[in-house]
């Protein structure tokens, strides 16, 4: 029996089996593991050495975004009931609707440092159509400067806080104060007792002693930040490398860090220091590098919340056929400190053993702010601590309502679209010393909380596809982190396993294929392919094979 033609036969299986293996091997690993996207990606590299910061900045200076922005105030509905030491009832007014509009202004770009310094220019128009009422409305709400003020004037010695007692009684505050909604946001009013209060402690509480929730932000500079253009190490793209001119936060530092036995011994003050301090890794919001994987997290300087925060991926998400990726904020980037060690830095007024520090869903802010009852949270205490809610009425923490995230198209790191959500409150509790707040509840109260919220633009999201649907990426916006992502970004270390045992079993296959081909091929009667019985003329051609002749000759 001839073997041979089984030979080739098999031969040739193996090494289509290898060639199969290859092609599952480079489409399931190469790249697309922490994508999984329907598209292969390549990356044309000839004119990175021709692109400059300054060409590369230019594609990104442009927010081609849809920005929104929508501020909601808790009305106070029994401010009486309150003074009396009930639980206060509220209710959300808003949304008061505004358009936002965000212009980067290039300050300096520099090479040797690969790097690009700026500012936004931000401007905020009123949108009546999306709003619920409008600037004119009146509400009642808590007193913030007075509440505040209240709160520093109780810790002061008896002589100097009767001293300030005698002077405040000649101002009609409460607890709680009602004013048309425009005076609270944009259009401020004039604060008599705090300009008195800051002439006598000789600080400025407020600019021109006004108090409006956003007075003097509309069409104004935010503060600069130099970031980096990823020229050098494209994966360090849209990283913060300064802003205000500093390095680092300079007010966050972990208290009682000598005497706590809660502290992990692995972590050492410094460590969470410079955590919480940290500008260096973290993004605006606006600019993140290419080949974004699941498990990484994402660090966003919020310079309004006076801190970084760590963003986790949660679910694949698709904004009119462009797929992303969305990343939230984890519950434990609010975490009581007791429970999340890294976070006791921003607990300033802790108490022996942290005990004074609030619970899940909340922290203080007032070591960048100067208002020291001021806290931070998710609206309507979402991921927060049940008993918040259990301290006040009319509140609904929902997750499409109240959950800030971010959402980004992982192989070219552009944003798809955010929301930023906040809550501001108080502390409200009892003082012995000033008569209105003898009986208010002990308590964290409810004040407002803003939406920011952008979205990429119809034409952008175009362009964006436009240049998907190519699966050929040039160093423009997208660069070489595309390439290194064939095996740079697998998702884990058993998905890289699992590539290289493909690797290695194609390996193996290979040599197998090849020297059995060979064998076959060797061992074949080729005359018999090219010859008939009556063909004389493939005889002569056969001869003329058998001879050592070539084609060349034989023409």
């Amino acid at each position: 029996m001839n073997k041979q033609p089984l030979l080739l036969c098999v031969s040739i299986f193996l090494i289509l089996v290898l060639v199969v293996t290859g092609l599952v091997v480079t489409r399931r690993f190469g790249g697309r593991s922490s994508l999984d996207l329907d598209y292969d990606a390549e990356v044309d590299v000839e004119n990175v050495g021709n692109v400059t910061a300054a060409t590369l900045w230019d594609l990104h200076r442009d927010i081609k975004t849809k920005n929104k922005f929508k501020i909601y105030l808790f009305q106070v509905l029994n401010p009486q009931a309150v003074l009396e030491g009930e639980n206060p009832e509220l209710k959300e007014a808003g949304p008061f609707a505004y358009n936002q509009k965000k212009t980067r202004v290039t300050l300096g770009i520099y090479e040797e440092s690969d790097t690009v310094r700026y500012k936004d220019h931000v401007t905020y128009h009123f949108n009546q159509a999306e709003s619920k009422g409008n600037d004119s409305d009146i509400v009642t709400i808590i007193n913030m400067p007075w509440v505040g003020l209240a709160q520093e004037v109780s810790r002061m010695s008896a002589f100097s806080r009767f001293i300030v007692m005698a002077i405040v009684s000649r101002y009609s505050e409460s607890v709680f104060m009602t004013r048309p909604v425009g005076e609270l946001l944009f259009g401020g009013f004039y604060h008599e007792l705090i300009s008195t209060f800051s002439g006598i402690t000789g600080e400025t509480y407020m600019p021109n002693n006004t108090f409006g929730f956003l007075y003097g932000r509309n069409d104004t500079f935010l503060d600069s930040r130099e970031v980096n253009l990823g020229l050098k190490n494209p994966l360090h793209f849209g990283h913060t490398r300064k802003w205000k001119g500093l390095k680092e936060m300079e007010w966050w530092s972990r208290p009682n860090s000598d005497d706590s036995d809660w502290f992990d011994e692995e972590s050492s003050e410094d460590k969470h220091k410079n955590t919480c301090n940290q500008i260096s890794e973290s993004s605006d919001w606006s600019l993140f590098h290419p080949g974004i994987n699941k498990e990484e997290y994402l660090s966003v300087f919020a310079d309004d919340l006076c801190r970084n925060l760590k963003l986790s991926f949660e679910k694949e998400v698709n904004l009119q056929g462009v797929k992303g990726y969305r990343f939230t904020v984890p519950r434990s980037e609010y975490g009581n400190p007791k429970n999340h060690p890294e976070n006791s830095c921003y607990c300033t007024q802790p108490g022996e053993d942290m005990e004074d520090c609030p619970h899940d869903g909340v922290y203080q802010i007032n070591a960048c702010q100067k208002a020291a009852s001021v806290l931070i949270s998710h609206p309507h205490f979402y991921n927060g601590d049940k008993t918040y809610l259990q301290n006040v009425k009319g509140l609904n923490p929902k997750l499409e309502h109240h959950q800030t995230f971010i959402d980004i198209e992982p192989i070219t790191g552009q944003v798809l679209r955010y929301a930023k959500r906040a809550q501001v409150n108080l502390h409200l509790r009892p003082l012995k010393s000033i008569t209105e707040f003898n009986k208010v509840p002990n308590m964290i109260f409810p004040v407002m909380w803003t939406e920011e919220t952008a979205e990429m633009d119809d034409d952008a999201l175009v362009e964006l596809k436009a240049k998907l649907a190519g699966k050929k990426f040039t160093f423009s916006g997208f660069q070489p982190p595309v390439l290194v992502n064939h095996l740079g970004f697998m998702s884990s270390d058993s998905e890289r396993s699992r590539f290289w045992m493909g690797v290695t079993g194609g390996l193996l296959i290979l040599p197998v294929g090849l020297v059995g081909l060979f064998l076959a091929l060797k061992g074949t009667n080729w005359s018999s392919k090219f010859s008939h019985p009556n063909d004389t003329e493939g005889v002569e051609f056969t001869e003329m094979l058998t001879e050592g002749q070539t084609s060349t000759e034989i023409v």
